[in-house]
């Protein structure tokens, strides 16, 4: 908390001592100090000002750490969102691919005798599954 006993303390400074005449334990020569009336009441209008403030400062202070952490959890919330957009996004377009390279297999095997037979179309054909597999491997992995 805020506390302070800095205003009371420079008040009670400026506080005006008086004598009333009043010996202490028999004592004639001894001064009893006494407090302006006035001055009390300033002294305890400022304390009860200041405890006021105080007590402003203190809540305002609890509704900014509120609102800062709000921030932060929002932050998080965000950021995490932003994370699964991204993954599934990424995941939809390579269910595209996949469904992409299940055609081009597709059209491979449908391909004439003469074509397969061509060593170059059957290593193309061979590697387009291939790929099709590992992807389909990594995506399954994934979820």
């Amino acid at each position: 908390k805020f506390l302070s006993k800095a205003p009371t303390m420079a008040l009670a400074a400026q506080c005006r001592w008086q004598t009333n005449g009043v010996a202490k334990d028999g004592d004639a020569d001894a001064e009893t100090p006494v407090i302006d009336v006035v001055l009390h009441e300033k002294i305890k209008r400022d304390l009860d000002d200041a405890n006021t403030k105080i007590k402003d400062l203190n809540k305002d202070y609890m509704y900014i750490m509120a609102e800062a952490e709000n921030a932060r959890r929002i932050g998080r919330a965000d950021v995490e969102k932003a994370k699964q957009f991204s993954v599934t996004s990424f995941g939809k377009d390579m269910l595209d691919v996949s469904d992409t390279l299940e055609k081009a297999i597709e059209s491979f095997e449908k391909l004439s005798a003469e074509l397969a037979a061509d060593k170059q179309v059957a290593a193309i054909s061979t590697g387009v599954k291939m790929s099709s597999s590992v992807l389909a491997k990594h995506l399954s992995k994934h979820g």
